[in-house]
């Protein structure tokens, strides 16, 4: 795969989860991706010129939770990152994102 002339490379939650894990050398348990947002509040000029109330909504960390049982944000760490190095990783396709 090039990445020449790509503007996006997307990636779906379960790919960023199961990146995450492995960089975190988990093995066992299940691992819900998680995104923590700030919130603020200000206030912005509207293209009007008027003076408008505004929120800001900064991603401030992305992590890893553990939880109970496995949900659409969830990966189990033994089957995508095993203790095994010679098992074959699976619940990963071969690109585990999309080229725009």
């Amino acid at each position: 795969m090039s990445a020449k002339g790509t503007k996006q490379i997307v990636f779906a939650h379960l790919v960023v989860a199961t990146a995450l894990g492995k960089i975190a050398n988990l093995h066992d348990g299940f691992w819900q991706l998680e995104i923590v947002f700030g919130n603020t509040a200000g206030i912005s000029v509207n293209i009007n010129g008027a003076v408008e109330p505004a929120a800001v909504v900064p991603i401030v960390r992305f992590g890893l939770l553990r939880v109970e049982a496995l949900n659409a944000l969830a990966v189990d760490a033994a089957l995508v990152n095993p203790l095994n190095p010679h098992e074959e990783p699976i619940g990963l396709p071969a690109f585990p994102g999309t080229i725009n």
